[in-house]
């Protein structure tokens, strides 16, 4: 467990690695939820959308896809509410966006007693409790953020591998060097510097389920807007905008 995190010291940038950022000084940071400083830079550029005429092509394949999948939807949908009272799992998500707004003492309270829930939500809780760092970047982490760990040289990517629910699956992001895992929604892969990356995915995909219906049509929206589809909203941080989120480096980072 990593000595006390200082909140003010999280640094998110918006830019790419490469490009310098302006640091202010100390205390003009601007607060955000629970006073915890969103970012020391400037907000996000949105990357450009597509040109009209792609748009308009994915529009348009989106009706159909929502036409052929939505009777599956609303069955997934029915038999999920009367045997399992919804889904659990993206409530909690939710919960947490709550928690999230009264400071870190009440995010580490939530995560600390979902922790050991069953399947892979209480595994994700619980790298999300050893890793305070991230804290002050949940709310945008749960909109589906791309984030990149400084300094942590591949450990995280490396330690989530080892989890026996983690497996290696497709995906469209360039910084991957084609080894992208994933647990649930949250999806991992090793940036081009040999940094961890993460974000929350909206629905995870996983062979031929409804989960993975739902997740092309949030990938089909994201090819369309140029926007991260997360768990609890959408959010600006695509790859090329990342959080850069410095951590102290853990035991074999």
């Amino acid at each position: 467990m990593p000595s006390k995190i200082d909140y003010s010291s999280s640094i998110s940038s918006v830019s790419p690695p490469s490009s310098p950022t302006s640091i202010p000084q100390a205390g003009e940071s601007p607060k955000g939820l629970a006073g915890i400083p969103d970012s020391i830079s400037p907000p996000p550029q949105k990357g450009e959308k597509p040109h009209f005429i792609k748009r308009t092509l994915i529009s348009i394949g989106l009706v159909l896809v929502y036409l052929l999948a939505s009777p599956f939807f609303l069955l997934h949908w029915i038999f999920e509410a009367v045997f399992y009272g919804g889904d659990n799992e993206k409530a909690l998500y939710h919960k947490l966006s709550k928690a999230i707004q009264k400071g870190p003492e009440k995010i580490k309270k939530f995560l600390n007693k979902h922790k050991d829930k069953p399947g892979s939500i209480g595994i994700i809780f619980k790298e999300f409790l050893n890793l305070e760092e991230v804290h002050p970047h949940l709310p945008k982490i749960l909109e589906g953020a791309n984030v990149q760990l400084m300094n942590d040289g591949g450990y995280f990517y490396d330690k989530w591998s080892q989890i026996s629910i983690s497996y290696q699956r497709m995906s469209s992001h360039v910084y991957q060097e084609g080894k992208c895992r994933a647990i649930d929604h949250l999806l991992f892969w090793k940036a081009l510097d040999g940094n961890t990356r993460f974000q929350l995915e909206h629905s995870p995909l996983e062979g031929f389920s409804i989960r993975s219906l739902w997740h092309l049509v949030k990938w089909m929206v994201y090819r369309r807007d140029n926007e991260q589809q997360g768990v609890t909203g959408i959010s600006p941080h695509v790859e090329d905008h990342p959080i850069m989120v410095p951590i102290i480096p853990r035991s074999g980072a």
